[in-house]
């Protein structure tokens, strides 16, 4: 996550304070993207090793490719104690 957002910043020769660039929208926006980037690709890395490591569970058959990848990955039950899953009942909220 820090190698993704470490990415992210003015553009070269502005003169305004990283800080200031944050909270502008263009900041918030570059901040919201790569951290959207990030998680896509945590979940994907997720749902991938999830599928692999069951491949009889999920059935990953026919082309390669997200749509089977995630059919498969729907097929999977998946332990509440997984690396990764919330383990609490309480809300995430």
């Amino acid at each position: 996550m820090v190698s993704a957002m470490s990415q992210i910043g003015p553009e070269s020769g502005s003169s305004s304070a990283p800080g200031d660039w944050r909270s502008s929208p263009p900041g918030c926006r570059a901040v919201v993207a790569a951290a959207r980037e990030y998680l896509e690709r945590a979940f994907r890395k997720f749902v991938q090793s999830a599928v692999y490591d069951n491949l009889r569970g999920a059935q990953l058959g026919g082309v390669p490719g997200t749509l089977q990848l995630i059919r498969s990955f729907l097929r999977l039950k998946i332990d509440a104690a997984a690396p990764g899953m919330m383990t609490t009942k309480a809300p995430f909220f």
